[in-house]
């Protein structure tokens, strides 16, 4: 580190004294800075950022020498506490970390101590909500899986039916169309060999037709026969 002189200190100084040359360092800048003189401001960010870093590091320095001063007067309080309550044949006290925490020091350390159980709250409510939209995200997974089961089985139902209905009605209609066009021919033959012509044949009823059907089954029967 570098004096205001611009020497180099030696590595025998304490660390009071080079916070306080750091100080003097700060108070030198500052001053520096009040006067305006062009020469004397930073002319780059670099310096800008050490100048910051320095002097947060000094803030920092003095908020910890703070704190060290009072966590050695609270254990002094407390080793002092204890041996009177030793000396009196007391049951023992707790150990340092299972007692209450002591009251903020300062207003700004109880901002921060509130800010930080309101953030924790936050944050527990965020974890809450977040694990009920998974539960209700798996359920919602749950039942449009069973419906897709659905929808499938009563589409292969609906498309087995569809196929099964024209095969059964084409195989009617080709098993009687052979047989229809076998009795025709027969008959015709047999027309043709009594020598009675077609157009002198009377049209006949539908009752007559069944019974011609049946008639030329039997027919078509005996010939094949």
């Amino acid at each position: 580190m570098e004096n205001r002189n611009g020497s180099y200190l030696n590595d025998s100084i304490s660390p009071n004294e080079s916070i306080d040359d750091e100080h003097l360092l700060i108070q030198h800048y500052c001053q520096s800075l009040n006067q305006g003189s062009p020469l004397s401001q930073p002319r780059s960010p670099a310096q800008i950022l050490i100048s910051m870093e320095s002097e947060e590091k000094g803030e920092l320095e003095r908020v910890l020498n703070d704190l060290e001063s009072d966590n050695r007067k609270l254990q002094a309080e407390y080793d002092k506490l204890k041996k009177a309550h030793d000396h009196k044949g007391l049951s023992p006290l707790p150990s340092p970390p299972e007692m209450l925490p002591a009251s903020p020091q300062s207003p700004r350390d109880a901002e921060l101590i509130a800010e930080a159980k309101l953030l924790r709250q936050h944050k527990g409510r965020l974890e809450a909500r977040m694990q009920i939209l998974e539960d209700h995200n798996k359920q919602l997974e749950s039942q449009l899986h069973r419906l897709r089961q659905l929808l499938e089985q009563t589409d292969s139902k609906v498309n087995g039916t569809a196929l099964s209905s024209p095969s059964t009605s084409s195989q009617r209609s080709d098993t009687s169309l052979p047989l229809m066009r076998v009795a025709g021919s027969q008959t015709t033959e047999t027309m043709g060999e009594t020598g009675t012509p077609l157009s002198t044949i009377p049209a006949m009823s539908p009752v007559d037709q069944t019974g011609c059907y049946s008639v030329m089954a039997y027919f078509v029967r005996l010939w094949s026969g």
